[in-house]
């Protein structure tokens, strides 16, 4: 987003870009894309083409960076409710693991440093079995996904609601829905009594993390496997969501990030929020991210979806 360019500029940084060029007419203008890119303070450039971009962008958004993070953060919340956990010490267990510890550790020293971390705590076993549920639960969403984007569904959705005379309203609506959600509620207050919202970087919800693993790595694999540069996949997935998305979403919440996106971002999102919920809530259920293995009787039944219409 251009405030977090505008923040890595001032601070001596800057943020990656992709760069394409679709006809070469003078032969200068692989020149003029990098110097414009450049003079944006971008920190590091790779090549993809006008076609790759797009597909990259949008898909991106309506999955992981978007519908996907707003699906596995809800259902990791309501998964500690039904467990007995407080409103409170559930979003502290559950979104503020994944804004405030998993995404930063991510984002500092890469995946490896929660393998690591996993392998030390003696939760590996907990970490690799969520990595592979959430790819094995989730392959169909994504590929559905995909095909949406890449048929020009996605794109013509966002259009006709943007075509409304009312879709500012529309969209309100919605975002107002989400915001009033008492998961998001909570938030606000953790937020306000939470003066050091680092949480000594300490990794609670294994379950959580091996969750955010997988949806991760399905999603480069997926972009790699259509045709995608690796820089083009990691940075979709990995940088994206590490250095630009989640400090918009650890601000005010997932409201609070849908409302800087653009039209086509915000439809792809509540278009496939539900599509990743029923996929992902029940893979948190049966979690067991703060006692040993059968400590808890075993959870089935699923949390209400919130009513974003």
């Amino acid at each position: 987003t251009g405030d977090t360019v505008r923040l890595k500029f001032t601070q001596g940084g800057g943020s990656n870009s992709s760069i394409a060029v679709h006809q070469n007419a003078t032969g200068r203008a692989w020149d003029r894309v990098k110097a414009v890119s450049k003079l944006a303070g971008s920190a590091y450039d790779y090549r993809t083409t006008i076609k790759n971009e797009v597909n990259s962008d949008h898909f991106g958004e309506n999955n992981f960076l978007l519908g996907q993070t707003w699906a596995i953060n809800e259902s990791s919340n309501n998964a500690l409710l039904a467990k007995g956990f407080s409103p409170y010490d559930a979003f502290v267990g559950s979104s503020e693991q994944f804004t405030e510890v998993i995404l930063p550790l991510i984002g500092k020293y890469g995946f490896v440093e929660i393998y690591k971390r996993a392998f030390n705590a003696n939760q590996l076993g907990t970490l690799l079995m969520y990595r592979a549920a959430v790819k094995e639960a989730t392959m169909d969403v994504l590929n559905r996904i995909y095909a949406s984007v890449e048929s020009g569904e996605n794109a013509e959705n966002a259009y006709r609601e943007n075509s409304h005379p009312d879709a500012s309203s529309r969209l309100e609506k919605k975002l107002k829905a989400v915001e009033g959600y008492p998961m998001w509620l909570t938030g606000n207050e953790v937020r306000a009594k939470e003066k050091d919202r680092t949480y000594n970087m300490e990794i609670k919800n294994w379950a959580l993390a091996g969750i955010v693993l997988g949806a991760m790595e399905a999603q480069y694999q997926l972009l790699i496997d259509k045709g995608h540069s690796p820089s083009e996949a990691f940075n979709e997935t990995v940088e994206e969501s590490t250095q630009s998305l989640r400090r918009l979403y650890s601000e005010n919440g997932i409201g609070h990030l849908l409302r800087f996106c653009s039209m086509t971002a915000q439809v792809g999102a509540f278009r496939w929020y539900p599509e990743h919920i029923k996929a992902i809530q029940p893979l948190f259920m049966n979690m067991q991210p703060y006692y040993p293995k059968g400590a808890l009787p075993e959870i089935t039944s699923t949390a209400t979806i919130p009513d974003i219409e």
